[in-house]
């Protein structure tokens, strides 16, 4: 009988421990969660020290609206993912029913959350059913938190959790990544507050993350802040330090190029940033181009695209002197200069005096933007001359944002028709296949003497699309 209640014993309590083993297991991974989460804590003011909230909001009582939380997690990523102005709006047909909804700011700021260069935060089919100045729920942050943090398999990969069609997808993600203590949803509608929101935040910037693509680097948030490798993306133009001109003034040479001399330390430098802009005579800006490092010339092409722009309405304009710009800014980005020289155009002279060119047809690559060839209803292009390719893209919903784009190309012998090949190809930053016309292009003259630029009116009709 002993041996029957022993054997009896020992098959009752092997459930019993099995149930204890497994309440010490749970137990323990809640403690773990619960040691990291309050050990996020102290890293809310953290958020302070990096500026991405201010003091006063971290002592702040009550909670905060969707606008105030999406715009601390944009301010995380870095200014770089701001978007400039919101012409890019325009240009998306299913929004037009929001137009009147948003500013022009709040539609600048909306492009810079579902375009941004880490991690997109919104959709566009969200923005209908958007209130910017609703109060935050907890939903709300952890879906926008969530996807901050998300998995992404490349540097520009939407994160896989803004595919999430339930909230109990957010939420067990969200208690995946520690971020939560329990997937429990009975808050998920009620009004978050902002200190639990900071918290949350604290503990997604000291989440590690993976970015990049092919060699990608696992780091927390608050590391690259640390780094300061945010700086990067937070450096504005109002901190270059100005130090005056260049070490000699730019000049040109006999093909028209334009070249400069630079100190000789900087072309050493790192970080270093050269423009060249064209303004008119009245000082507007006309045109202009930001290339990587220290350059030290600009070439013919580049300068016949830079001194012949197009004004509005269809109106040729030229530019009547030049700007050019040397920036640099200290490894840390900590700190920046920048020197500058004007180039007046006083000895070129730009002549109409050419006949006006008649447009054939212009025929594109299957399924691009780019033209294979050109072609003309009468006359040659010549082999001495230069063609600037002019188009109207009238695409956005909104006309002052109507854009033009430019292309300029050269051929090897008279022919009346360009082809794109690597004998004679299209010099251009991106040209719009759509309303386009073209001029021409010939230069006389020197450095010596000065240079006359003969020039074409614009052409009245458009290439014919095939």
């Amino acid at each position: 009988m002993k041996n029957d209640e022993s054997v009896f014993v020992r098959k009752s309590a092997r459930p019993l421990l099995l149930m204890l083993g497994l309440f010490i297991f749970l137990s323990s991974i809640f403690a773990q969660k619960k040691e990291a989460f309050f050990a996020d804590c102290g890293r809310v003011w953290d958020l302070a020290k990096f500026n991405i909230v201010s003091e006063e909001d971290l002592k702040r009582e009550g909670g905060l609206s969707v606008e105030e939380a999406l715009r601390t997690l944009l301010r995380v990523q870095g200014a770089g993912s701001a978007w400039q102005s919101a012409k890019e709006w325009y240009l998306i047909k299913e929004l037009a029913p929001l137009d009147k909804k948003f500013t022009e700011e709040e539609k600048t700021f909306l492009l810079s959350l579902f375009y941004a260069v880490k991690r997109p935060l919104l959709t566009k089919k969200e923005l209908f059913s958007l209130s910017l100045n609703a109060p935050l729920t907890e939903y709300d942050a952890l879906k926008y938190v969530t996807r901050f943090i998300g998995n992404t398999y490349s540097c520009i990969d939407k994160p896989e959790e803004i595919g999430f069609t339930e909230q109990g997808q957010t939420y067990a993600r969200a208690f995946d990544r520690k971020l939560i203590l329990s997937k429990g949803e009975e808050n998920a509608s009620k009004p978050i507050l902002r200190k639990d929101f900071y918290i949350l935040l604290a503990s997604a910037m000291n989440t590690k993350v993976s970015f990049g693509g092919d060699l990608t680097v696992e780091a927390t948030y608050f590391s690259f802040f640390e780094n300061k490798a945010e700086k990067i993306y937070m450096q504005e133009k109002k901190d270059l330090v100005h130090t005056g001109s260049l070490y000699a003034k730019p000049k040109f040479n006999d093909d028209f190029s334009l070249s400069w001399n630079v100190k000789k330390r900087l072309l050493d430098d790192d970080n270093t940033f050269t423009e060249i802009t064209s303004y008119s005579a009245d000082g507007r800006k006309l045109a202009s181009e930001t290339m990587c490092g220290i350059r030290t010339s600009y070439s013919c092409k580049n300068m016949v695209m830079l001194i012949i722009n197009s004004g509005k309405e269809r109106k040729i304009e030229y530019a009547s002197y030049l700007v050019l710009t040397i920036s640099r800014y200290n490894s840390d980005w900590s700190e920046s200069w920048e020197e500058t020289a004007r180039f007046d155009l006083s000895d070129v002279k730009i002549v109409q005096d050419l006949k006006m060119m008649n447009p054939g047809a212009l025929k594109t690559f299957d399924g691009q933007w780019v033209p294979k060839t050109i072609s003309l209803k009468s006359g040659v292009f010549k082999k001495e001359a230069f063609y600037l390719l002019h188009s109207y893209g009238h695409r956005y919903r909104k006309d002052e944002f109507n854009r033009d784009s430019f292309a300029l190309f050269t051929v090897a012998d008279d022919t009346s028709e360009f082809k794109n090949s690597k004998h004679e190809s299209l010099f251009c930053g991106g040209l719009d296949t759509e309303d386009t016309h073209i001029l021409e292009v010939m230069i006389d003259g020197d450095a010596k003497n000065g240079f006359v630029l003969h020039v074409s009116p614009e052409s009245k009709e458009a290439f014919e699309e095939k």
